[in-house]
């Protein structure tokens, strides 16, 4: 099933995802389409896998760096054209 969302442009699905798709599969389209720095989307993709899948609490210094990784992407995206002006 297709939703409608936020995530920006994607040739032949235009501005529209999966309900399968993985956090990876969406900033994977993020990247290939400008709106985020792959290092930001890697570093947050691989915190998050830790923080989901392992057994230990995450440290306080993953947890402010998952949020700065956030405000940069976030950043980014605004700071990319709007799909309008494409």
């Amino acid at each position: 099933m297709l939703r409608r969302n936020g995530t920006g442009p994607h040739r032949g699905r235009r501005g529209l995802s999966l309900d399968s798709d993985t956090p990876s599969e969406v900033l994977g389209r993020a990247v290939s389409h400008g709106y985020v720095h792959k290092n930001s989307a890697d570093a947050l993709v691989q915190l998050f896998a830790e923080a989901r899948f392992s057994k230990h609490t995450m440290t306080h210094d993953q947890q402010r760096s998952a949020a700065d990784l956030l405000r940069n992407m976030l950043a980014d995206v605004r700071r990319t054209p709007s799909v309008a002006s494409r």
